[in-house]
Order: structure tokens, then sequence, then C-alpha cells
């Protein structure tokens, strides 16, 4: 995720290294969270609901990880689409930012 965020400080030329880039990286990183359905109320979800995503336990790490690289690109929430569809998001983003990281 580091990756991600360099990009979109990238995008916007501000420094990497300053209050700019934490003002700007906060409410992207709401943003984030709100797509990737993982806020409720401005707060980061509870155990249960984390549990309830398949977060814990085996192949939970991997899931949580796709789920936050599928909602790091675009505007539309990724909450309801299946594992296998945020894996593939996953992968197109991660491939997307990595690209842009090296034109820039």
């Amino acid at each position: 995720m580091i990756s991600a965020y360099v990009w979109r400080i990238r995008k916007s030329d501000t420094p990497l290294n300053s209050l700019e880039a934490q003002e700007l990286l906060v409410p992207y990183i709401e943003r984030l969270l709100n797509r990737a359905g993982l806020s409720k109320n401005g707060k980061f979800i509870p155990k249960s609901d984390f549990k309830r995503k398949g977060f814990l336990g085996s192949g939970g790490i991997g899931r949580f990880r796709d789920t936050l690289w599928a909602a790091t690109i675009g505007t539309k929430s990724i909450a309801d689409l299946s594992p296998e569809d945020k894996a593939e998001l996953a992968n197109k983003n991660r491939a997307t930012i990595a690209s842009r990281l090296a034109n820039q």
C-alpha cells in the first residue's frame, strides 16, 4: 500500500515528506476505507465485521490486502464484489500504480 500512497502524493506534485502530503493522504485513506467497506460511522469496522468478511484465519490477510488494493483506484464501492473479483481488481490496480510510478 505504501506504493499507492507515494503514487497519490506524487500525482498531486506534493513533496513526499511534508505536512501537505499528510493532509492529502488522510482523506484519501478515508475514501479508500469507505470504498472497501471497512469503515462505519467514520471508524474502522469492529472485529466482528472484520471476521465476518473473512479477514481472520487462513487466507484472511490476503483477502484483506486484496480488498485494500481493489479500492485503491476509483470512486465506486467494491464492498459487494466477490473475493475473486477483488483479487482481479487488486492485481490490476497494483500493476497500474507500479507502471505510473515507473513513468514518473
